[in-house]
């Protein structure tokens, strides 16, 4: 190789891992049908038949979809001290009732590890000081806070509050977003507020990625799908849990992580199912921040590195060198032509989820390097098309002119 290629792959493979990262942070794509940019968290799902048995004894799931009550709704609510704008007619939430009684039962005991309260109170009711002050006396709680804090009741913005917002671009759900910035404020999600409270950390924010217990972690990240949405972790509705009598009642919430709020109706579309819990993307969210998942690593970028800069290689050589003496195998030799560049980049996708346990996708980065190639290599290309549609003039002896 010369000077001139040298400096394209360093440039390229450098530029190519930028693009990586901005990808990775990007949750626009890969949309409604996206389970070939996700084959290494799938190929491992299928390694995990269901939610491991360990996982009753750290989870409970309390399910409000059943347990309602109807108050007026207000639209265009106008942010002051009553909370007051247009009514017009009615409408159903959680019943705050039952839910001020558990959290009065769970204080006697304050058993439990931690309770992610993903219920949004934006409709005021009658039993709302109640429930506030209950909520107030209990400890170790993160409260859903939704997109705009302003459609909060008043009231209950001064709770500990953590983001809910799970992003589903083209109707399906792909990475998780442990932060937003908003001015100079970090809005925090709730499985990142509930890890810095167990394990008494705190996030150094970045752009890309940012540090957690002296790691680097991705921002943005697909977590695996290890607590799933089958018996092994039954949820128990509220209305039930409230008639255990009090040891009953102990006993359930003992050490565990407690997650509220409706189980059947806020559903997602995630890689994994078709109709997720949002509970159940919280806790996995968790997960992964509690095993590490998210984790950049020295070996991690250095295989990256070594891939974009195997990839960059084959644009910058001379493509009819690389088909015939490099890529002689029929499925190497494809490289060349394009398709094989996403099959590639999909295998190194599953082989790095094995070896750093890293979820995220290549695949996009296969069809930057083919792109780049068809611009780089466009003569090339152009003629071995002209080739196989048998276009232009043929070679072959000359005639001999008829007498």
């Amino acid at each position: 190789m010369n000077r001139k290629q040298i400096k394209f792959c360093i440039i390229n493979t450098l530029g190519a891992l930028l693009l990586f990262f901005v990808l990775q942070k990007s949750h626009i794509l890969p949309g409604e049908n996206s389970k070939l940019f996700f084959l290494g968290p799938l190929v491992k799902n299928m390694s995990i038949s269901e939610t491991p048995e360990s996982y009753k004894k750290e989870f409970l799931i309390i399910n409000t979809s059943y347990d309602r009550m109807l108050v007026p709704h207000y639209e265009n609510v106008l942010g002051e001290a009553d909370f007051k704008g247009l009514q017009r007619g009615n409408i159903d939430i959680l019943d705050r009732e039952k839910l001020a009684r558990f959290f009065k039962r769970i204080k006697i005991f304050q058993n439990y590890r931690y309770i992610i309260c993903n219920v949004l109170f934006d409709q005021p009711s009658e039993y709302d000081n109640d429930l506030l002050s209950s909520i107030s006396n209990t400890q170790n709680i993160v409260v859903a806070q939704g997109e705009d804090i302003n459609r909060l009741l008043p009231e209950f913005r001064a709770l500990n509050l953590g983001l809910d917002a799970i992003y589903t671009p083209g109707g399906s759900f792909s990475k998780y977003r442990l932060f937003e910035k908003s001015g100079d404020r970090l809005l925090k999600s709730m499985p990142l507020k509930m890890y810095e409270a167990l394990y008494d950390k705190k996030i150094d924010d970045g752009f890309f990625f940012s540090r957690l217990n002296g790691s680097l972690i991705f921002n943005d990240f697909t977590p695996e799908y290890e607590v799933k949405n089958d018996a092994v972790i039954r949820p128990i509705d509220l209305g039930d849990i409230l008639l255990f009598d009090d040891a009953h009642l102990a006993e359930l919430t003992k050490g565990k992580i407690i997650i509220i709020g409706d189980y059947y109706n806020n559903l997602k579309k995630t890689v994994y199912d078709p109709k997720t819990p949002s509970h159940l993307i919280l806790l996995n969210a968790f997960l992964a921040l509690e095993k590490g998942y998210p984790k950049i690593s020295f070996g991690l970028v250095a295989s990256l590195l070594l891939i974009f800069l195997f990839f960059s290689f084959l644009i910058i050589t001379k493509q009819s060198k690389v088909e015939s003496r490099i890529f002689k195998f029929p499925l190497l030799g494809g490289l060349v032509g394009g398709a094989s560049y996403v099959l590639a980049m999909s295998f190194f996708s599953i082989l790095i989820n094995a070896i750093f346990g890293s979820n995220f996708n290549l695949v996009y980065m296969g069809v930057f390097f083919y792109l780049e190639n068809i611009v780089v290599n466009r003569h090339f290309h152009y003629l071995r098309i002209k080739r196989r549609l048998n276009i232009g003039p043929r070679s072959g002896r000359k005639r001999k002119p008829t007498t």
